[in-house]
């Protein structure tokens, strides 16, 4: 496979005594190998009995087998392992395992892979190891070492092993995350794939918070984190004021809003119909929207849009808005109508008739309603939404609506909101007010908020480090990219070990609660194609 040969090595035998360390001193450091251990816990009953029948046929085997006296001490010490381990289980009440054991090698020679095996199998034999090559019917034996498996492999006989054995095979900690329904953020000091899934019930919430100087590889990490949880299923969307993620989102077929895209807000939708009284609450909603921004006659505004939908045939009726056939197609399901038949806040304008209200109106479509008063342009229900922030950065009031009311549609599912360079939005109190009210309750409503800036000290310029000290406490996943800073100044204190000036391009720590993992970006050639950048975050 890929021009290499692989075999599977499978552990027979294994003396309670051993050690992992046992086992790992021998394996080769110039060989490519995985070592995959599966454990099970069962029935102490089941097991005396089984250790009983085994008893039996160690006895046997010791009358028939040949004279070689290393076969006789093998077999001899067999005997004395099931007998301690039975009394483990019936004197000391310890927990029964089954354990698997399988080594897997692979080698562009076949000839140096057969020598070593042989080679190899001489030392377990030595430690009182007995092992088998596996045969080419052993499929579950390659499946095995994939980085998720999840069935126990039906290779040889389990081995049955105690508590006490069992701690003495695991003495070892492993700096990795390996969720089983996560996405892969990079690979760990040891070339393991490390896998995240932010949404795991284990985890307090899934808000993150991303830091890394100018070309540290932070937006490319944030750009892999999307297209990964893109492919997932996640709805993600995406605060974009630099228009970095205009390209990718169209590659990936999303839909980018206030660019040269429309959302009508007079258009009634499915969530719409849910109320009783739809359109009175669609009309007072719309007024409640315009006077956010302007003081306007709220009286004269409900009337002009109730009698301009009522021009368009839309009424308190449901079935005002549903269609029931397309040409000779009789549709069984609710349908509504086209957007192109909602009337918009276009239409409104030369509906309305008093010089004032028209002023305001007009004023309004010309600057922070300008892409929420024509029908309706983007493709709904997707699951990545870019928001070009740039052309509305300017409209304070109008950003901070949309980040109130962001995840308000998407509540049945798992949402992740992004927020990219937040530092440029946090120069305004409202938003940023709006920023710190999601991390403390996004979480009960299936989401979630990841902020991406270059400095940990952006959240402490305002309110005295008020902001900074509630968002970090309410994310639980931090990821740190090069930084120079000064260590007085950082509110984490890392390991010795971690020193994030030393990091190189592409290099990040992910942080949980107190935990550390360094990781390496990498990225495949699909995701090169749609973010359409060269790997450099991978090159030195």
């Amino acid at each position: 496979m890929d021009n290499k040969y692989i075999t599977n090595l499978c552990i027979k035998t294994l003396p309670e005594t051993i050690y992992f360390s046992d086992i790992f001193k021998i394996l080769p450091y110039n060989f490519q190998y995985d070592f995959s251990i599966f454990v099970n816990k069962i029935d102490a009953i089941k097991a005396i009995n089984d250790i009983t029948y085994n008893i039996g046929s160690t006895i046997s085997d010791l009358k028939t087998i040949s004279q070689n006296s290393r076969d006789i001490d093998i077999i001899d010490r067999t005997k004395e392992e099931t007998l301690e381990l039975r009394k483990k289980i019936q004197t000391e009440n310890q927990e029964v395992y089954y354990l698997n054991l399988i080594i897997t090698f692979y080698s562009y020679n076949f000839n140096e892979l057969v020598k070593f095996l042989s080679e190899f199998k001489s030392k377990l034999y030595s430690k009182g190891i007995l092992s088998e090559i596996t045969n080419f019917r052993h499929k579950d034996a390659y499946l095995s070492n994939l980085p998720i498996y999840l069935k126990k492999p039906k290779l040889l006989k389990d081995i049955v092993i105690t508590t006490d054995a069992l701690s003495n095979l695991f003495p070892f900690f492993k700096n990795n995350v390996m969720d089983i329904n996560g996405i892969i953020i990079g690979k760990n000091n040891q070339n393991q794939i490390c896998k995240l899934d932010i949404w795991d019930k284990k985890y307090e919430n899934s808000n993150m918070c991303i830091f890394g100087s100018s070309g540290s590889g932070k937006s490319f990490f944030t750009k892999l984190f999307c297209i990964r949880n893109y492919i997932q299923g996640t709805c993600q969307i995406i605060l974009d004021i630099e228009e970095e993620y205009i390209s990718m989102c169209k590659s990936l077929r999303g839909q980018v809003m206030f660019d040269n895209s429309y959302y009508n807000i007079m258009q009634i939708t499915y969530s719409d119909l849910e109320k009783q009284n739809y359109l009175k609450e669609k009309v007072n909603k719309i007024v409640s929207f315009l006077s956010i921004f302007r003081n306007i006659d709220k009286d004269y505004f409900y009337n002009k849009i109730m009698s301009l939908y009522n021009l368009y045939e839309i009424t308190n009726e449901r079935n005002s808005v549903l269609i029931s056939n397309i040409g000779d197609k009789v549709i069984l399901d609710e349908v509504i109508r086209d957007k192109k038949d909602f009337p918009s806040l276009t239409n409104l304008l030369s509906y309305i008739d008093d010089e004032k209200q028209y002023t305001i109106l007009s004023d309004l479509i010309d600057n922070e309603l300008k892409y929420l008063s024509q029908s309706t342009t983007i493709i709904e229900n997707s699951n990545l939404y870019v928001i070009n922030t740039k052309n509305i950065i300017m409209y304070p009031k109008l950003l901070q609506y949309i980040l109130k009311n962001i995840v308000n549609q998407k509540q049945k599912h798992n949402t992740l909101v992004i927020i990219d360079e937040v530092w440029k939005y946090a120069k305004i109190e409202d938003i940023l007010d709006e920023i710190f009210s999601l991390y403390k309750t996004i979480r009960k409503r299936n989401a979630a908020i990841m902020c991406i800036t270059q400095d940990v000290n952006d959240f402490f310029e305002y309110k005295n480090g008020f902001y900074a000290n509630s968002i970090l406490n309410n994310c639980n996943f931090k990821v740190f990219f090069k930084l120079t800073y000064k260590e007085s100044n950082m509110y984490i204190k890392f390991p010795q070990k971690v020193n994030l000036k030393l990091l190189d391009k592409g290099e990040g720590v992910l942080c949980i609660n107190e935990n550390y993992l360094k990781f390496k970006v990498e990225i495949n050639a699909f995701e090169r194609e749609i973010i359409n950048e060269n790997d450099s975050c991978n090159k030195k």
